[in-house]
């Protein structure tokens, strides 16, 4: 999609979704998490992958059945440094870091000889990331060991969605999301909608970071993806604020609503890269005071002033005006300050 480039009626199109989802109200989700017995290390990231916490080992082992094993990180920052201990006995050992696409940011190898090897990373964007140990065990040393260390935050963090990411353990429930129109737009209707990620009154906050790796299901016309944020569920509208981003147009909006009323906080930014629906692009959103900003795989793509509305809820949506979409929100993550 980065040949599309927007023209008149499609930022029209866009101006016209944005108006109507701050009427559309949200299927409020009720923020309970179901615990999981054990945790899984084959396939992908996902909920159920056995984690690995700071300063915290797991073990595991690999045979012929299963010559790799994968694991998750979760941090909280962007740029946290990171290192990872793997050691084992007997046979060589590979271990890798991945990001949200399943790129490797990094790896390091254990040789025969070596009982233990430091891979030490950067991890540039906070989120959830793949960490993969693979090798040729002996089958009387099929054990290794794994131990994840994060540096030490300047301000204390407190996560707040998924119930159970402050934990080391424990199925993430929630943390995908995908959202469906169940039409349509029409020139006479629009679609829109949205899942909260709390209740009043544990999803209310107000300084905050969403981080999400989101993906369309495919791009044929004007639609976008949407975060709607410090946002209080009143008659008439509700108050709080919009981000929108348009894939087809090629564009990023924010918008502050009261009542159904707009003021376009800004307006209609082109995007430096295009959201794909080949693979997730990290989105991140955050707000610090009056201070707003979001970025996309790491590239800021807004920046914006607005003290209108201190607090509220989050809700994640999807909105269009041509064909039915869907947008996946993966590896959903609210965190806020342990104040706040």
């Amino acid at each position: 999609m980065s040949g599309h480039r927007p023209h008149l009626w499609q930022i029209t199109c866009s101006a016209l979704l944005a108006a109507l989802l701050v009427t559309v109200p949200a299927d409020w989700l009720s923020g309970a998490a179901v615990a999981a017995d054990g945790c899984t290390t084959d396939g992908g990231v996902r909920a159920s992958t056995c984690r690995l916490a700071d300063g915290q080992s797991v073990e595991a082992t690999l045979d012929a059945a299963n010559p790799s094993r994968v694991f998750r990180v979760d941090v909280l920052a962007a740029d946290t440094s990171a290192s990872f201990e793997l050691s084992a006995t007997g046979g060589s050992t590979k271990i890798s870091v991945t990001d949200w696409r399943g790129e490797v940011l990094a790896s390091g190898l254990r040789a025969d000889s070596a009982p233990s090897i430091v891979l030490n990373v950067t991890l540039p964007q906070p989120g959830a990331y793949g960490v993969l140990v693979a090798g040729d065990a002996p089958p009387d040393t099929p054990t290794f060991r794994v131990k994840a260390s994060l540096a030490t935050l300047p301000v204390a963090m407190r996560p707040v969605w998924p119930p159970l990411l402050g934990q080391p353990d424990g199925l993430l429930t929630g943390e995908r999301q995908q959202i469906k129109t169940p039409r349509g737009g029409t020139s006479a209707a629009g679609v829109a909608v949205a899942r909260a990620l709390g209740s009043p009154p544990d999803g209310i906050v107000a300084d905050f970071t969403l981080v999400s790796d989101v993906r369309f299901e495919h791009i044929v016309g004007p639609s976008a993806l949407t975060v709607r944020f410090r946002f209080e569920p009143e008659a008439g509208g509700g108050t709080g604020y919009v981000l929108s981003l348009d894939p087809f147009g090629g564009v990023v909006s924010l918008d502050s609503f009261e009542e159904g009323q707009r003021r376009a906080v800004v307006a209609h930014k082109p995007l430096p890269i295009m959201p794909s629906s080949e693979r997730p692009n990290r989105l991140v959103v955050q707000a610090t005071g009056p201070s707003i900003a979001a970025t996309l795989d790491g590239q800021p793509i807004l920046d914006a002033t607005d003290d209108r509305f201190p607090r509220g809820l989050i809700a994640v949506g999807v909105v269009t005006w041509s064909d039915p979409v869907a947008v996946t929100f993966d590896h959903l993550m609210v965190v806020t300050t342990a104040d706040r």
